[in-house]
């Protein structure tokens, strides 16, 4: 008599079918979490990706180079006279032409003759200390020409006493 009472409950005279219970409220919080974290981390590590990418700096491309004749300078230790005598080569970036730089010697020679001056002989002896002076080098004389014509320095010679 117990099925013809929910049969009776049921409209149109069908059997009701059993009612399930589904997974508790828990569960899907958690897989929906789950989930949620993975889009996540898959989108952040793929912004991040592409900044990473799009901050590194171009390359330059450096084209024709011209030779400087030799610096003689007083470096600026005070304790001790050392000098520095260097021959520099200017390594002009793609695009710009040797005959445009010619015109532009002077000033780049005052620029090197600027920043070599103000250099000490402990400044300039390691070969970190090369590198950060022909970095400070193409900065000044990039300066002082007025645009980025200067991409790299080249020491042909370089001695200090």
């Amino acid at each position: 008599m117990a099925v013809a009472e929910k049969a009776s409950a049921a409209p149109d005279g069908a059997v009701a079918a059993p009612v399930k219970k589904g997974p508790p409220i828990i569960i899907i919080i958690a897989v929906t979490a789950v989930i949620c974290m993975g889009v996540g981390f898959a989108l952040m590590k793929t912004v991040f990706a592409k900044k990473a990418v799009s901050s590194a700096p171009a390359a330059i491309v450096i084209g024709e180079t011209v030779p400087l004749d030799e610096f003689l300078i007083n470096l600026a230790d005070t304790d001790v006279a050392h000098y520095i005598k260097v021959t520099i080569g200017v390594g002009l970036i793609q695009g710009k032409t040797a005959e445009e730089f010619k015109t532009k010697i002077p000033v780049t020679r005052d620029a090197i003759v600027m920043v070599l001056s103000a250099k000490k002989l402990d400044d300039i002896n390691s070969t970190a200390g090369k590198e950060a002076l022909k970095k400070e080098l193409i900065d000044s004389i990039n300066k002082e020409v007025g645009d980025k014509t200067v991409g790299a320095i080249y020491f042909e010679g370089f001695a200090t006493q």
